[in-house]
């Protein structure tokens, strides 16, 4: 039933996107796409809609917003400054539904893109656009966007290791993992929630990385852990179960045990042998 939901609530979307996208001038959206949980089929009734429009030029924020208000367009706000791969965003109402519409010229996306598979950049929110743009379903084409996308077909040699060096390297330290144990023991869940939780999307990131995929957002991983073949077992309840414990110091126990089964799937030819080893041994030392 949910599904059946979901898929009536990104069909309405997509046909305000589609409206959308036939109002707007070629100058301000040569191409034009979907991306988000509306593209993904993820979107329920809170969902809004992200829109991202290709350009060859970039005219000035002013113009975009006079074109938002004549077709409709209400509550218009501003970002204010660029995003981290030089998309410029504004939100806006349109028949009822939120709106996030970004724009970006070609070369700035396809210098992000060639960024990322020359393993430039390996963090979470740069490897997002990759992901995002996979995913992206086309309103308006004219074939240079799916050019771009044909791009992220192949996961790149040596990101997999990268993202995992780079992801598990805070896990070495052993006086960081006793700090978790202290939090614990005095029952300091804010502090240690927040650490918990960046220990869980390091997890996250290693398998997708260990299974070859592109990050999704976080907010998405309920939905995305069924496509990852590599990965511990009950991992989504696992997840909820250490998150909503009653018990401070279980709680680290079973997210150590949760990042002890996720470094034992990382297959010996990516060499983290000792790394991985110095973490399981910092683990083990504090569960004694």
């Amino acid at each position: 039933m949910e599904n059946l939901k979901n898929n009536i609530e990104c069909k309405n979307r997509r046909l305000i996107s589609e409206e959308i996208s036939k109002k707007c001038p070629m100058e301000l959206g040569k191409e034009i796409i979907i991306t988000g949980s509306v593209s993904r089929g993820y979107a329920d009734e809170n969902s809004d809609i992200e829109i991202e429009f290709l350009v060859d030029k970039m005219l000035p924020e002013e113009e975009r917003i006079a074109w938002i208000r004549s077709i409709g367009g209400t509550e218009i706000r501003s970002y204010g400054a660029p995003i981290i791969d030089g998309s410029e965003w504004v939100i806006f109402n349109y028949q009822g539904y939120f709106v996030e519409a970004g724009w970006q010229t070609y070369s700035a996306m396809e210098s992000n893109i060639n960024d990322i598979l020359k393993l430039k950049y390996c963090t979470h929110d740069r490897l997002l656009l990759a992901s995002s743009l996979k995913d992206a379903k086309t309103l308006k084409d004219k074939g240079i966007i799916t050019e771009i996308k044909k791009k992220m077909d192949i996961y790149p040699e040596g990101l997999e290791q990268k993202i995992i060096l780079n992801t598990i390297e805070p896990w070495t330290v052993e006086l960081a993992l006793k700090v978790r144990k202290s939090l614990a023991r005095r029952d300091d869940r804010i502090p240690l929630v927040q650490t918990m939780v960046f220990d869980i999307q390091r997890i996250i990131r290693i398998l997708f990385a260990l299974n070859k995929q592109w990050e999704a957002d976080w907010k998405w991983t309920r939905y995305t852990f069924d496509n990852l073949a590599i990965k511990p077992p009950r991992l989504n309840d696992r997840i909820n179960e250490i998150l909503g414990m009653n018990n401070a110091e279980l709680s680290l126990q079973e997210c150590f045990n949760l990042i002890n089964d996720t470094l034992l799937l990382i297959p010996e030819q990516l060499e983290l042998d000792q790394t991985v080893g110095k973490i399981a041994n910092n683990i083990y030392k504090l569960q004694l």
